[in-house]
């Protein structure tokens, strides 16, 4: 669970619903008149019989918060029984066990899987059940946040939004006299500018930054920044420079383009030539990104937003900064999905659950406690609902601008749209590991990479 905090509180958070679960209504302008909507939408599922569904997830952290979310339904729909499933998820063990599952025709009504998986079994006959009659119930999605296979068909929406931010250290900037992280997108840092700042940032034993003529890059007690070596880190860079993994039908491989190639050498520079970054074997002693702010090793981290949970609960003095830019800013829409197995004995109960986890209404805390943003429209352009969940100590100040207002206006899911890109994916990532430890040029790993992938290219999923 998150830790305590106060909040200020949105119509019906923190009660259990006295009526049935109810579906989330059309579109409506204004607080009142979506949450009057809402409450008006006729109930989904009624009184039923000893019905019993399973619901699983690899969030082991969340198991309280998840029961919670599953006591409010089984009172509000009386004879329905919830079994939640955690799977952790090490080394893809949760995929795993779902492959394992789908072989004994045994998954869970619903359940929790990674973006690119959702869209290959959409693919697949007798998976996931096809959205696409009850689509009206989804409306209020955002655009380009719904997942469909290669025919069209709707495997779900993105349940929980994530995405890349700037995270900040704001005690240490204000003792080096920097200026804390920029925004907005439109002052977003250039690449040198940030360089500089992360410089600034980046402190020797003798306390010497990066920018001085006698720092020590072998007595390094304070990086300036770390970032991500998976495609959260690089992907959201290469956009705005430009570039991709392929072209617009995944047919083709680009990665090795002069805008992708610029990207990496300088994500490389920021270890080897500037030494603000840690190596990877100086990352190995290195605790997760909250921590590393916490106790000083690091000033800024980029990474997914759902960390502010661990900023709060490991006390960081929290800045938050827009990703830097290019030629133009992008924002990548991140997040798991929840799906329904189509050969579940009990389809509207399963429709029902899955209802309740894409509801902010039935999920407030995940939203509140920094874990997730809401996918529904009402929650991220009313000012007094987004009010509602980020007016607390998870959410600074300046929230709206850094997370919110680049998802409305140019993100787009990331490389996951691309076909088999869980395959494709853990081939780039071990081509990169050349990149991150120098043990080749840029430019040669990715043109290696290009011929191992190239030929397994397949195209793009539609997006909506």
């Amino acid at each position: 669970m998150f830790p305590e905090k106060s909040v200020v509180p949105a119509p019906g958070s923190g009660k259990r619903f006295s009526r049935r679960f109810v579906v989330q209504a059309g579109a409506a302008s204004g607080a009142a008149a979506a949450l009057a909507s809402f409450l008006a939408s006729p109930a989904m599922v009624g009184a039923q019989d000893d019905v019993s569904l399973r619901l699983s997830t690899w969030d082991t952290s969340q198991e309280d918060l998840y029961q919670a979310m599953i006591d409010t339904f089984q009172e509000a729909n009386p004879g329905v029984k919830v079994e939640l499933l955690l799977i952790p998820d090490e080394g893809d063990s949760y995929q795993t066990k779902l492959n394992t599952m789908l072989a004994a025709n045994d998954l869970p009504d619903v359940f929790a899987i990674s973006e690119a998986r959702a869209m290959e079994w959409g693919d697949e006959d007798g998976i996931i059940l096809d959205l696409t009659p009850y689509e009206d119930q989804y409306a209020n999605v955002l655009p380009g946040a719904k997942y469909r296979s290669s025919n069209g068909k709707f495997v779900g929406p993105l349940t929980g939004l994530e995405t890349a931010l700037i995270f900040a250290n704001k005690q240490l900037f204000e003792e080096a006299g920097v200026d804390l992280p920029r925004t907005t997108m439109e002052t977003a840092y250039t690449w040198d500018e940030f360089v500089e700042t992360a410089k600034l940032m980046t402190k020797d034993r003798s306390g010497k930054n990066a920018t001085e003529a006698d720092f020590n890059p072998d007595q390094i007690q304070q990086y300036g920044i770390g970032f991500p070596k998976w495609w959260l880190g690089w992907y959201p860079l290469i956009r705005s420079n430009g570039g991709d993994i392929t072209d617009a039908d995944g047919l083709t491989y680009t990665l090795n383009s002069p805008e992708c190639v610029e990207v990496f050498q300088n994500l490389q520079d920021l270890i080897y030539v500037h030494h603000v970054s840690p190596t990877p074997t100086a990352s190995e002693g290195l605790p997760a990104s909250a921590a590393q702010l916490a106790t000083r090793r690091v000033a800024m981290v980029i990474d997914g937003q759902w960390n502010l949970p661990e900023m709060v609960t490991n006390r960081v003095p929290l800045a938050l900064g827009v990703m830097p830019k290019y030629k133009e800013y992008f924002a990548n829409l991140i997040g798991a999905t929840f799906v329904i197995y189509e050969k579940s004995p009990n389809i509207d109960q399963a429709l029902a659950l899955h209802q309740a986890l894409n509801n902010p209404e039935s999920t407030w805390d995940l939203f509140t406690g920094g874990l997730w943003m809401p996918t529904d429209m009402r929650y991220l352009e009313d000012d007094d609902l987004v009010a509602s969940w980020t007016d607390n100590e998870a959410h600074p100040p300046e929230y709206r601008d850094v997370a919110i207002r680049p998802l409305l206006t140019n993100a787009e899911l990331g490389p996951v749209t691309i076909k088999d890109f869980a395959t494709l994916d853990t081939r780039i990532g071990a081509a990169l590991d050349q990149v991150w430890a120098n043990t080749k040029p840029v430019q040669q790993v990715l043109d290696e990479l290009g011929e191992e992938i190239g030929p397994m290219l397949n195209g793009r999923y539609p997006v909506s």
